[in-house]
């Protein structure tokens, strides 16, 4: 009878076993069905879904803007002033509550301590005397003395900042969304999507290698800070450094925008280091178009409208025709995140690799000039380079050849400083005359 007991028992053990594996089993089987099922999207389609987060973003901006006005520009007062208010320290009231407040705690654990009631109360008044003292010291808020900051006070980690991506690694981890504030809030105010056919000017900022005063997000309080004033002559401006990917701050996207202005922001590489980046770059198609998309991506997110392509190191041979591909798919692909951007290609490199400017269009460089939206000439240039470069560009894509101009004159045609004036008459009298 026990034999019987014990055989019932160890087959119920098995059936339940039996029982709870095929569960697991059947439940094991539907998730890798649903994973299967699901479709896989490729790179394009990802891109194209955060494009469109970046398009619904804008559109409440917009819808917000309607009701609210935000003030824009390098030099708005409006902005300064209130930054310089939530710079100061506290107000009177704000500092009579906190000392109230430590008083009140300070009299509870006295009160814990001893039955004395009355050490409290004179504690009680002893800190709101002592506040008081200190508030009468707090200078008002339309103090200019009072707002004006130095450099290492305004760089404190809790004022945000526009940073550039410095390193490779940087700019394929880049993800959109951990730094709103840099986001640009202007749209971009000209009629139609393409620049007018007649003579351009670009304004490449470049002011002591960028992100000085114009990186502070909420205003910097100086009346010294590098601005522009005659936008109206300006179509394009680029802002520059030397570092790898060049960031526009939103003050100046923002009020360039406002004028009509597109804003384009930098993709470097120079010397040793460069080419050991470009080697890595351009090494397969993955690769480069894993690049070409952050930039995509970047500029669709914090609202500029293309990049200038600056090259200043040798490309391997081998790797040329991956350097051409790169440029004409970023350049599609710009144009299709954002009708009307802009790629522009700075004359540097050669389609051998070599780097070798040329200070004119020509065999050397226009295969970049024709996978991309125009070709910023280096400065070394003289009168018949510019006639032989409008040639060589035919008359349809005549003004997409940008002629660089150096104000500090540095060895250049014009010598820079007060000539500049007449330097740029040069493309845009002799070579074009109305």
């Amino acid at each position: 009878m026990a034999d019987f007991f014990v055989a019932i028992v160890s087959t119920l053990v098995i059936l339940l076993l039996s029982y709870l594996f095929w569960q697991w089993y059947t439940h094991r089987n539907d998730l890798t069905n649903e994973k299967k099922n699901t479709p896989v999207l490729s790179r394009a389609d990802m891109r194209e879904n955060r494009i469109k987060r970046f398009e619904a973003k804008e559109d409440s901006s917009v819808l917000n803007s309607k009701s609210a006005t935000v003030p824009t520009g390098l030099d708005n007062s409006r902005n300064l002033e209130k930054t310089a208010k939530d710079r100061e320290l506290q107000t009177p009231e704000s500092s009579a509550e906190s000392g109230d407040d430590k008083s009140r705690t300070t009299n509870f654990q006295e009160k814990l301590n001893s039955d004395s009631l009355q050490a409290g109360s004179t504690n009680n008044q002893q800190g709101k005397s002592s506040v008081q003292k200190s508030s009468s010291n707090i200078k008002p808020a339309n103090s200019r003395k009072w707002v004006r900051l130095s450099m290492s006070n305004a760089g404190s980690q809790s004022e945000p900042v526009t940073r550039p991506l410095t390193s490779l690694d940087e700019l394929r981890a880049w993800m959109e969304g951990f730094d709103e504030q840099n986001v640009s809030s202007v749209p971009l105010r000209r009629m139609g999507n393409s620049l007018e056919q007649r003579p351009r000017t670009i304004v490449c900022h470049d002011m002591k290698g960028g992100y000085v005063q114009d990186r502070f997000i909420q205003g910097y309080p100086s009346a010294e800070c590098y601005r522009i004033y005659h936008w109206q002559h300006i179509d394009i401006f680029v802002y520059f450094s030397h570092n790898f990917i060049t960031i526009p701050p939103p003050c100046w996207t923002n009020t360039a925008h406002k004028h009509g202005v597109l804003v384009l922001g930098t993709f470097i590489t120079e010397w040793n280091d460069g080419a050991v980046r470009c080697a890595e770059i351009f090494k397969d198609q993955l690769s480069y178009r894993q690049v070409a998309d952050q930039l995509v991506l970047i500029a669709k997110y914090y609202g500029f409208d293309g990049w200038l392509i600056n090259i200043e190191n040798p490309i391997q041979p081998a790797q040329m025709n991956n350097l051409v591909e790169f440029v004409k798919y970023l350049t599609d692909q710009m144009h299709q995140a954002s009708p009307g951007s802009l790629i522009i290609w700075y004359d540097s490199v050669t389609y051998k690799g070599e780097l070798k400017w040329q200070n004119k269009l020509n065999a050397e460089n226009r295969v970049f000039f024709d996978m991309s939206d125009g070709i910023f000439l280096n400065y070394g240039w003289n009168a018949m380079d510019l006639t032989y470069s409008v040639r060589v560009a035919g008359r349809e894509r005549q003004y997409d050849v940008y002629v660089g101009v150096d104000v500090f004159g540095r060895g250049v045609y014009g010598d820079g400083g007060w000539n500049t004036n007449k330097v740029v008459k040069k493309p845009t009298k002799e070579v074009f005359p109305e």
